[in-house]
């Protein structure tokens, strides 16, 4: 209890500021925690919460004892770091850190001091080591795949052939978990503000006036072939995405959002209307106020299905007389520009989706207060009328304990966030993953960490996975 009521104190600290913060208030208002007994805490709410059961499990339990020096001297968010002796690290979780090699790998073994046990009376977890290799990219999972140097790898669409014609000689096998609860979008820079460095504007006025034009944003939401992009880039296996919420999703998608179909006339049409004109015959048109549109794109370079999906893109905006340019960098790079230089026009990257897959996981997305409202994050106030209607709903619905209602409210949100498009969704990626044929237990799911998320659970037991698979074949 003491560890849990430690939590809070960093849950709530203004410097600190942990993601799951924003999760655990209600309009503003934090959860009040008290301690019991030393096995018990209370948690009272300010007002009614209807996620607060899906929510508090993002709050982590840190232990006091290990950290409380530090959180009072300030150094709290430096206390652990790779070069950390692992013995000092705590967890309450099945597994412990026992060994870490820089871009190699981190070795992990059993909690002895777990809490769960099998009917038997055994301590779980079963297996003696849990190993995760770091790799560069997924061709070099692939490769530690294929050597036999790993159990488990997911991959991509484009190796789904590759791998399930080598199931047998490889001894694993590959599932197909369905569509992801993640999204994929594009998205332009919407932040009207400055530099305080230097006074500079983050986005020109000229470029503001393209960006926050939602013609122009319709304009691009009609040339995105998503069909394209799940044959050519996902051999299929994709679904369009048009929203926030992939389809998938039954408990929270709004079947009557907005949809943009694959139209490139269409998209000529609305930025002829809209005064785009090719003026000088380059092929690139000009807005009203002289602006050429020639727009530079960020994607991360490791992921060569965004990439692809990228390629796709500026073939089909260079037919609607816009010129995109793709910068394919590293990942981190990326993150400082959507997060603090805001120096870049658009943007192309995803969201895993929130486990459990309930919109308060993403409330800093939606809500213009938000880290990760990306196209203009940390508002101090909404910027446009349709994003304080949307604060307005997710705080609405937040109070609903009835599933049926913050559904109802939460389909506005989805439709409001589709006739605007801040964000223009792509596709939803399948999941698929390739597991060596030797342990038992295995509940693959598509949410993440898909096999792993039970790992307490899972054996190593060679002989009886092929008891098993003869079984099969004889049945």
């Amino acid at each position: 209890a003491d560890d849990v009521i430690f939590s809070s104190e960093i849950l709530y600290d203004d410097v600190i500021h942990p993601s799951a913060r924003d999760l655990c208030t209600v309009h503003g208002k934090p959860f009040r925690f008290e301690k019991i007994d030393s096995v018990t805490v209370r948690i009272t709410l300010p007002e009614p919460y209807g996620p607060f059961l899906n929510v508090i499990g993002s709050v982590y339990i840190m232990p006091k004892h290990k950290l409380e020096d530090a959180y009072h001297a300030g150094t709290f968010e430096s206390t652990f770091g790779v070069d950390s002796d692992p013995s000092e690290i705590v967890t309450s979780g099945p597994w412990m850190l026992t060994g870490y090699e820089p871009q190699q790998k981190i070795v992990l073994k059993p909690n002895p001091y777990y809490f769960k046990y099998d009917p038997a009376g055994n301590r779980l977890p079963y297996l003696n080591e849990l190993v995760y290799l770091i790799v560069p990219d997924q061709n070099a999972a692939l490769l530690k795949s294929q050597g036999g140097e790993s159990d488990q790898v997911y991959f991509r669409a484009e190796d789904y052939a590759l791998l399930k014609d080598g199931e047998g000689s490889g001894d694993y096998t590959v599932y197909d978990l369905g569509i992801e609860m993640g999204t994929q979008m594009l998205w332009f820079n919407l932040h009207p503000g400055s530099d305080p460095n230097t006074g500079e504007l983050f986005v020109p006025l000229k470029k503001q006036a393209v960006f926050q034009d939602l013609d122009f944003r319709r304009a691009v939401a009609h040339a995105i072939d998503r069909e394209s992009i799940s044959s050519t880039i996902y051999f299929g296996m994709a679904k369009p995405l048009h929203g926030p919420i992939p389809e998938i999703n039954l408990k929270w998608h709004n079947k009557n959002i907005r949809r943009y179909s694959y139209d490139l006339d269409r998209s000529r049409e609305i930025l002829d209307g809209a005064g785009y004109i090719d003026s000088d015959g380059d092929g690139i048109r000009e807005s009203p106020n002289g602006l050429p549109l020639d727009f530079t794109m960020v994607t991360n370079a490791d992921s060569k299905e965004r990439v692809g999906m990228c390629n796709i893109l500026v073939d089909d905006l260079a037919k609607i007389g816009v010129r995109l340019t793709l910068e394919a960098t590293e990942f981190n790079t990326i993150v400082t520009k959507l997060t603090s230089s805001f120096d870049y026009d658009a943007a192309m990257l995803g969201l895993t989706g929130g486990i459990p897959p309930d919109p308060i996981m993403s409330a800093n997305v939606f809500k213009s207060s938000g880290r990760t409202h990306f196209w203009h994050p940390k508002q101090n106030s909404p910027g446009t009328e349709w994003e304080a209607r949307v604060d307005s709903l997710m705080s609405a619905q937040i109070s609903r304990s009835d599933p049926a209602e913050r559904k109802k409210i939460f389909d506005e949100v989805q439709l409001i966030i589709t006739e605007n498009l801040p964000m223009i969704y792509t596709v939803s990626r399948p999941g698929l993953i390739a597991i060596r044929s030797k342990f038992v237990g295995l509940q693959p799911t598509v949410l993440r960490a898909w096999v792993l998320w039970q790992s307490e659970t899972i054996s190593h037991d060679p002989q009886r996975v092929r008891y098993e698979r003869a079984r099969q074949t004889e049945g």
